[in-house]
């Protein structure tokens, strides 16, 4: 076979890889369509679809609700806040941005799709920033792992959450910028170096300042991985100040972009959509929880440490310090759910180890700086998100689809090169070629056997469940819309995704809290209760909750087998 045809073979290749894992990551997307109505089953990938679907159409990133007075800022779904008399986005504006400029280009059908196809773009630029460090076959063994790694599979698939999109465009960023140094440390005796080498660096720096558009709460490591990668390359010689401030302009675009955004959709730069929903007094009740005595489980050293700390916690961990709490949350979220990657990680830091001794004549290389960034980065996006409690389902479960999972990504994705020396560790054991490629064939079956199963079958945020629960919403929102006008809002405490856009709706809290609004709202509007209660159980309701302010609970349908429908209508007495 010719160069030329060995060439055009192998690029065949990956573009059928591309194809099917792009094929595969949209699965949950194809899904998520009944006719010309599209659900999504979390209320963040409602919201940003919504909101970049607006942009495409509209150019903001926000809707007037007329009701907003008259509810005290009730009538818009989770995921949503209120900023003067518009319902604006509560997440970072980055993606919905980035994902609306490419609707308004190739058209809002192509919002569920582009998540998949970042990520199977930043597989392939994975493989590329992983040569810069490590071997070929260390780079592909990695990028055909990150392809298939549950949380990186089934984050893919989930087309509007943003965690994916954020680890693609910060690779695709990392490995422009580790081009480009490495280009200009090797042409360090030439006299002339080629002007484009100079805008790749730029280009990584503006794929890394766009990531953190999209995800400005992973600032703090990644510019501390920065500011780590730029003192040990200047120290090392591997890096010049002229390329550290070309990658520092790149940064700086988008983050600038990103407070002008902020201004024009909040009305100040530096006001972001978690602010305006008194995130930080939930987040200072957490941090006393710890410090009145949550690490004095764990000993006296951590107590003080949390302690002495308290006064920098709600800036710099503004979910507090809990060993405790971090340490459980890793065991489920990592230990557990992902345990057949553990041996062969362990073996692969410790391939990766030995070899370092031996090699230590040589120096601290890039490939140890490398692995000590990949754990310094995990150790603080475990205690940072792991000391606090999450739980994304109703029954508490640890399941894929748990936030830690996508808040973990960054680890999990930067620390396959160890698991990729794990398979090569097992596979140099075998004496013969045969055998070997025997062992790594087997080792990489076992790691997709799992993958599959996690990812597919899981109950119950497996995507097959998923498939079920999206088509259920399909059946009760056909159900609800056959018995409530158009015009009518809809109240519920986890429903809004089913019912938004096609009916207004609002949160309902606990202790019902939001009955005290109603009377107002019902002047304007017809109310609906969406909620897991039988007629006696929203007879206690209506009787404890609502009596007083003159309203009751006036039974309609019952959608599901254990959901029911009321109208809010006034009080006979």
């Amino acid at each position: 076979m010719s160069y030329l045809n060995k060439k055009l073979f192998q690029a065949v290749g990956i573009l059928l890889i591309g194809i099917i894992f792009f094929l595969v990551y949209s699965f949950l997307s194809f899904s998520s369509w009944s006719g010309s109505t599209i659900k999504f089953n979390s209320p963040d990938e409602t919201a940003n679809y919504y909101f970049a679907r607006q942009i495409a159409l509209t150019g903001n990133p926000w809707y007037e609700e007329p009701l907003l007075d008259a509810s005290k800022g009730l009538v818009h779904p989770r995921s949503m806040t209120v900023a003067g008399s518009n319902v604006v986005p509560v997440s970072f504006l980055g993606m919905v941005y980035i994902y609306g400029g490419l609707a308004n280009f190739f058209g809002v059908g192509i919002l569920p799709y582009l998540t998949p196809f970042f990520a199977v773009v930043g597989v392939g630029f994975f493989a590329l920033f992983l040569a810069q460090f490590f071997s070929r076959r260390i780079a592909l063994l990695s990028s055909l792992l990150l392809f298939i790694h549950p949380a990186y599979w089934y984050n893919a698939s989930r087309a509007m959450l943003p965690n994916v999109l954020f680890i693609d465009i910060l690779i695709i960023g990392c490995a422009l910028t580790a081009v480009a140094l490495k280009k200009i440390y090797q042409a360090k005796d030439t006299s002339v170096k080629p002007v484009w080498w100079y805008l790749c660096l730029i280009l990584g720096g503006l794929g890394i300042g766009t990531a953190l558009s999209i995800r400005l709460s992973e600032s703090l490591w990644v510019m501390g991985v920065f500011i780590l990668v730029m003192a040990y390359g200047t120290l090392r010689r591997y890096i010049s100040i002229r390329s550290g401030i070309g990658v520092s302009i790149g940064i700086a675009v988008p983050l600038l972009l990103l407070l002008a955004t902020n201004n024009h959709v909040y009305g100040n730069p530096m006001i972001f959509g978690y602010q305006t929903i008194d995130f930080q007094p939930s987040a200072v009740a957490f941090e006393k929880t710890v410090a009145a005595g949550q690490t004095r489980d764990i000993g006296s050293f951590f107590h003080w440490l949390s302690s002495t700390l308290t006064p920098f916690i709600q800036y710099i961990l503004p979910f507090g310090f809990a060993p405790r709490t971090f340490l459980g949350q890793f065991q489920d979220y990592f230990a557990q759910m992902f345990w057949w990657t553990v041996p062969f990680l362990l073996l692969g830091v410790g391939s990766f180890a030995a070899q370092f001794v031996r090699a230590r004549s040589k120096g601290f290389g890039v490939q140890t700086f490398y692995g000590i960034c990949v754990l310094a980065v995990s150790a603080w996006l475990i205690i940072f998100y792991g000391s606090w409690t999450v739980h994304d389902n109703v029954a508490k479960e640890v399941t894929i689809g748990n936030s830690y999972v996508r808040y973990w990504l960054p680890m999990f994705v930067f620390s396959l090169p160890f698991v990729a020396y794990g398979f090569f560790f097992l596979a140099s054991r075998a004496s013969r070629g045969f055998v070997r490629s025997s062992v790594l064939t087997l080792c990489i079956a076992t790691y997709c056997f799992f993958s599959f199963q996690l990812v597919l079958w899981q109950a119950p945020e497996g995507l097959f469940h998923t498939v079920r629960y999206l088509r259920e919403n399909f059946s009760k929102l056909d159900s609800v819309s056959k018995s409530v006008p158009a015009s009518a809002i809809i109240i519920s405490q986890r429903s809004d995704k089913i019912f938004f856009p096609e009916f207004k709706v609002a949160s309902s809290f606990e202790t019902f809290s939001e009955a005290a609004l109603l009377p107002a709202i019902l002047q304007e509007a017809t109310l609906y209760y969406y909620g897991f209660w039988k007629p006696t159980d929203a007879a206690f309701v209506s009787e404890k909750y609502f009596k007083k302010f003159g309203l009751d609970l006036e039974y309609v349908a019952q959608i599901d087998e254990k959901e029911y429908l009321y109208k809010v209508v006034k009080s006979k007495e």
